[in-house]
């Protein structure tokens, strides 16, 4: 017995045939020993297992078959006798394999002939994957003879023709699908290999339905058709969703005839653009005259408006937005540009390329060029009729034409009061009261807000714009029915005049806004024709606002305080605050240099606020340096835009509360035009003042309405005579007698009169002559820092 492994004792064993004859068969051939001792090899071994030339001898066969494990033999493709076995490779794997075994003479020695089935096994595999595949898909298959007779069929079949299996197998093709093979055999179908159409069946239960046939040959070993595969598409849904689409897309023609935009389909991988008859059409292109190139849409796009565009549809195709949209201008056939928006999405394939790109396309000019509201031109649209003015002007070598520049005095307070919409019916009304003040070829425009332009074109002299603006004021004298309210609007007018050399036609709408900036300056309601030293008084007045803005931050303002005494007591009754702005160029400022300024900024808001508080605070002071002060009452001018505000109460009670100045202390001064302005407004405010006990003062008394109604509805506390009746005191009969008949109705009205700006003796005894009791003015004192009215008008400091 040799040892396991050892091959030296087997050199010599050779198989009792000729080993060219054995090397020569398909099979693998294993000669073994009774004990299964592998004797001798094949070459075909050694390919079969990966073995070395002689690596096999010596090896049991267990090593390399399921020899142990061999049941009875199973009929095997290399004849009877033959048992299939997995066998073992050298590397571990297996692979199946059918077994002979053949004696081999005396001594119990045995042939083994080994037979690979790896390829047949696969092929059975692929087979029988192939029968669950048939046997389970959606698809109806039919396999037939040459007769065209099916011998088997899968259950989707059946399911279609409402059949079971059975009755299936033995029918005829042509009976299944008469319509598809009426005219044909066999013969045909071999002629065609293949054959793809679509047809109708019937179901058992009588209905017809659509199909799908496709019929393929059967080839046999020899290469010759055996019979026909028929594989059956049920296409009943296909059709209606077929269907469907086509009345889809007949909607959506007739609804792309009949609507206002246009419809482009953009084929991205090849270039190519379809664009609707509408689309042509908001170009002027007669329909069919365009191509496909992407050129007859941007070649057209304004070069301004060009790069947006462009970057729009990138970022959309890059995937950066959810769709692509975007406003452009676009030349038309007839030379002009009008206003396109532009909106679409994209289609991406499965590996997230956009391949396909639809949208629309708008006529927004008008929407562009007109203004929402009120319908009138905007901004754009007038500077090109103004430079259509020009052109006319330059043709004809003469002629002049006016901007009129408009704005509406005091609309912002229409808006914090009624609200905006009231403030949109107004202006509504205002532009159809300016249209009408207007020839025939004037254009009137709105620029935003309460802003509106008018162009006079041809006009003989600057007296005939004159005359047209001053129509318009008399148009706005009559009042306006808004939201249920009575209101008198004014409006401030700009004029400036341009001819054929007019060169900078946004300089002349920019003029006329420069001539309106001074009407308003001097008193609202007014008109004032633009000339050149204008513009220089403008550009220091613009350097206030910025002054005003910037020294508020860096806390320039001061507070000087003017007394007001009582000649009666022959004491000091009060201070009234007075804001001095100590500019860091222009030295000590007066408020008549700029609190006009400071209220059309808005800059008096916080300002008037600080003052407020200040002059409380100060007085608090004085109040714990002297307990005999706690008299004394401070006075403080309040302005309109402080007035209007709704929280106004509520910031006043804030201000008494954080300097502990009892509210009686206080006076608030307003004039007679604020009352006028909103007098339900004033009346309501004043009403929540006078009950927290603070005094309110009328100013500049006699310089206004002056009306006795207004005295008695607003329930006031002070008259103020306004300092240009004193000034005059002496030398005009008529204003002393003025003064008189005001000191009597206060008394009468049992009001406090307090005379303004009383600066000589002269003028201090005539009153006193007059019965006024109160004065204030350069007589007594001018306003100076809270330190020197200390100084100044307390007993101890002298």
């Amino acid at each position: 017995m040799l040892p396991s492994g050892s091959t030296a004792a087997l050199v010599t064993t050779k198989p009792p045939l000729p080993e060219p004859l054995l090397e020569a068969l398909e099979d693998a051939v294993l000669l073994a020993d009774a004990e299964g001792t592998i004797l001798w090899a094949s070459t075909r071994v050694a390919e079969l297992w990966g073995y070395g030339e002689r690596e096999a001898l010596g090896k049991k066969l267990p090593a390399l078959l399921a020899w142990e494990s061999g049941r009875e033999p199973v009929e095997a493709p290399s004849g009877p006798g033959a048992r299939r076995l997995q066998a073992y490779r050298k590397d571990g794997s297996s692979f199946p394999v059918s077994v002979r075994r053949q004696p081999a003479g005396d001594g119990g020695h045995s042939l083994i002939l080994v037979r690979d089935l790896s390829e047949l096994a696969a092929a059975s595999a692929r087979l029988s994957e192939l029968e669950k595949v048939i046997e389970t898909a959606s698809a109806g298959v039919a396999i037939a003879d040459r007769d065209l007779v099916v011998h088997h069929a899968n259950p989707a079949l059946a399911a279609m023709f409402g059949l079971e299996l059975r009755d299936l197998v033995g029918e005829n093709l042509r009976k299944l699908f008469p319509a598809a093979l009426a005219g044909r055999d066999f013969r045909d179908l071999a002629d065609l290999e293949s054959l793809r159409v679509e047809s109708e069946s019937r179901r058992r239960d009588g209905p017809v339905f659509p199909v799908e046939l496709r019929f393929d040959l059967v080839i046999g070993e020899d290469g010759a058709p055996q019979g026909v595969v028929a594989i059956v598409q049920d296409i009943t849904e296909r059709r209606r969703s077929e269907e469907a689409l086509r009345a889809s897309e007949e909607r959506f023609a007739l609804a792309v005839r009949g609507a206002n935009d246009g419809i482009w389909d953009w084929i991205l991988r090849d270039g190519r653009v379809y664009y609707s008859e509408r689309w042509q059409r908001l170009i002027g292109a007669q329909p069919g005259t365009l191509g496909t190139s992407p050129d007859e849409w941007f070649a057209r796009v304004h070069p301004e408006d060009l790069p947006h565009l462009t970057e729009r549809l990138d970022r959309h195709l890059a995937g950066e937005t959810d769709h692509f949209e975007d406003e452009y201008r676009m030349l038309t056939a007839e030379g002009g540009y009008r206003w396109m928006l532009a909106r679409g999405a994209a289609v991406w394939d499965a590996d997230g390329h956009p391949v396909r790109m639809a949208g629309s396309q708008t006529d927004i000019t008008d929407r562009k060029v007109r203004d929402p509201l009120t319908g009138l031109p905007n901004r754009a649209l007038f500077l090109d009729r103004l430079e259509h003015a020009r052109s006319r002007a330059r043709r004809a070598g003469q002629g002049q034409f006016a901007v009129l520049f408009i704005d509406l005095d005091r609309f912002k307070m229409v808006n914090d009061s009624l609200g905006h919409s009231a403030g949109d019916q107004l202006l509504v009304q205002v532009s159809r009261r300016i249209e009408a003040c207007l020839r025939g070829g004037d254009t009137v425009a709105r620029l935003g807000g309460d802003e509106f332009t008018v162009l006079l074109e041809e006009i003989r002299s600057p007296d005939e714009s004159l005359e047209i603006t001053q129509r318009i004021h008399e148009a706005l004298l009559h009042p306006f029915m808004v939201a249920g309210h009575e209101l008198y609007v004014t409006a401030s007018v700009g004029i400036a005049l341009g001819d054929r050399l007019a060169s900078d036609l946004t300089g002349l709408l920019r003029d006329a806004d420069t001539a309106m900036y001074r009407a308003k300056i001097s008193g609202r309601g007014r008109s004032q024709l633009f000339s050149g030293e204008m513009r220089s008084e403008i550009v220091a007045r613009l350097q206030i606002e910025n002054d005003l803005r910037r020294g508020f931050e860096r806390r320039e303002f001061e507070i000087h305080y003017q007394p007001i005494v009582s000649l009666a007591e022959h004491a000091l009754d009060g201070f009234e605050a007075l804001v001095r702005w100590r500019h860091p160029e222009r030295g000590l400022l007066l408020p008549a240099s700029f609190i006009g300024v400071a209220e059309e900024t808005g800059v008096i808001l916080p300002l008037g606020m600080w003052v407020l508080e200040e002059a409380c605070a100060q007085l608090a002071r004085w109040r714990d340096r002297d307990p005999a002060w706690v008299r004394l009452t401070m006075s403080v001018n309040l302005s309109p835009r402080l007035f209007a505000q709704p929280d106004l109460v509520r910031q006043v009670t804030a201000a008494l509360e954080r300097t502990g100045v009892p509210p009686t202390c206080l006076k608030l001064e307003i004039t007679e035009g604020l009352l006028i302005e909103d007098p339900d407004q004033a009346r309501a405010m004043i009403q929540e003042l006078r009950a927290m006990g603070i005094g309110l003062c009328l100013d500049d008394f006699g310089t206004g309405y002056s009306s006795l109604s207004y005295l008695n509805r607003f329930a006031v506390d002070v008259l103020k005579i306004d300092r240009s009746f004193i000034r005059d005191l002496t030398s005009d009969g008529d204003k002393a007698e003025l003064v008189k008949n005001i000191v009597r109705l206060a008394a009468d009205l049992q009001l406090t009169v307090i005379a303004e700006g009383v600066e000589t003796p002269e003028q201090r005894r005539r009153l006193e002559q007059l019965d006024c009791r109160w004065m204030q003015g350069f007589e007594f004192s001018r306003p100076v820092p809270p330190e020197d009215a200390w100084r100044i008008f307390h007993p101890e400091a002298g």
